[in-house]
């Protein structure tokens, strides 16, 4: 049996989340498969810091997340940065890695790249490497030679990486990895009443509770499905808020569901944030998708790949919210040019693509021994 190793890291969810996908997906074609939460494993403290820091930024003060996002982004900084941590987590990740023997190893963070990367480069390592890259534009710590392949989530993704220096021949444009359940679509419900699913992210973004606010403006016949995630306060909050429109059935509260895709068959579009892995999942349904906030960084760079290529409306103020909703609502073939460009960029999505090269990669790897 075959065995790949999946490093990851808890920031946003969404990391952690494409490597429980992967291991659905390897799994189901024979693989044992261990997924490793590498910073956690490296320094628990720091990875405690990490998390809540970016819960902090993310939520508080998003533009101080955006700030250190492009600072990070800056070739030199970041070759620094990576250089010290790719030393101090070195014999950690060697030691995971003689432990559990792999035949592959698999990241889907950018951290996890660097850390990869110079025990390869120094010849302590030789095993093949995938990297996943869970946005749709590659933050330049994912840019390395020593990986081995690229599975992207378009081929717009492809070009980017291909300018800055990767060879097209290593980059796969499979789509950001995504559970089986989100590839099985149902008929969008009946438009007698329309379906508004709102999402705030797992860790529970404030916003929802001005972009609910500004859908119950609304007229007519609306039923909102709003998701608070793991946020208690937010939770609270909204309850208290919203009492009489939940009371009359215009709205239904949720926490952290793991019943996503049930949610989103029973929706016409959904109002969320653009991170990379719920954009999929939404493009997957062929749910179409309206974006009212994002955190700035990799999600702004999201929002504009998806709007350009017309996956996505972005709605930048609550005035334009109600007036976009309204509009979709009294004419919804408006979604429909949406839907059709979800399926175009389907249609070049392979879950098991992504089997298929780490199996030619370990079999490469084989024929060198």
């Amino acid at each position: 049996m075959k065995k790949a190793i999946i490093f990851s890291l808890s920031t946003g969810g969404g990391h952690n989340s494409a490597a429980r996908n992967l291991k659905e997906i390897f799994t189901e074609s024979g693989y044992e498969v261990v997924i490793i939460d590498t910073m956690n494993r490296i320094n628990p403290k720091l990875d405690h810091i990490i998390n809540k820091g970016y819960e902090t930024l993310a939520n508080k003060a998003p533009f101080s997340w955006g700030a250190l996002y492009k600072i990070s982004n800056r070739e030199k900084f970041s070759r620094n940065l990576f250089s010290f941590l790719a030393k101090v987590s070195r014999s950690t990740i060697l030691n995971i890695i003689k432990q559990e023997q792999p035949d592959i190893i698999i990241g889907t963070h950018p951290f996890v790249v660097p850390f990869i990367a110079s025990l390869t480069k120094e010849g302590t390592l030789n095993l093949p490497f995938i990297s996943v890259v869970t946005d749709f534009v590659a933050h330049d710590i994912y840019l390395n030679q020593q990986v081995d392949a690229y599975v992207v989530g378009s081929p717009f993704t492809k070009a980017d990486m291909v300018k800055k220096g990767i060879s097209s021949k290593r980059i796969y444009p499979y789509g950001i990895p995504i559970s089986k359940v989100f590839t099985e679509r149902k008929t969008p419900p009946a438009l007698d009443v329309f379906e508004i699913l709102v999402m705030a992210g797992s860790i529970g973004l404030n916003y929802i509770v001005h972009i609910v606010d500004t859908l119950l403006q609304i007229e007519g016949p609306l039923h909102i499905r709003a998701l608070y995630g793991k946020n208690k306060k937010l939770e609270h909050k909204m309850k208290k808020r919203f009492k009489k429109e939940i009371q009359m059935g215009r709205l239904e509260l949720y926490g952290f569901v793991e019943d996503i895709p049930s949610l989103m068959d029973q929706s016409h579009c959904v109002l969320t944030k653009p991170g990379g892995l719920s954009v999929t999942e939404s493009i997957n349904k062929h749910l179409p998708l309206i974006l009212p906030h994002y955190i700035p960084g990799q999600e702004k760079e999201n929002l504009d790949f998806l709007v350009s290529n017309r996956l996505a409306f972005c709605v930048r103020t609550p005035k334009e919210t109600k007036r976009t909703m309204e509009k979709i609502i009294a004419c919804p073939e408006l979604l429909d040019t949406v839907r059709s460009n979800m399926e175009k960029i389907t249609a070049q999505y392979s879950r098991q693509g992504i089997v298929q090269i780490a199996d030619k990669l370990i079999d490469k790897q084989a024929g060198r021994k």
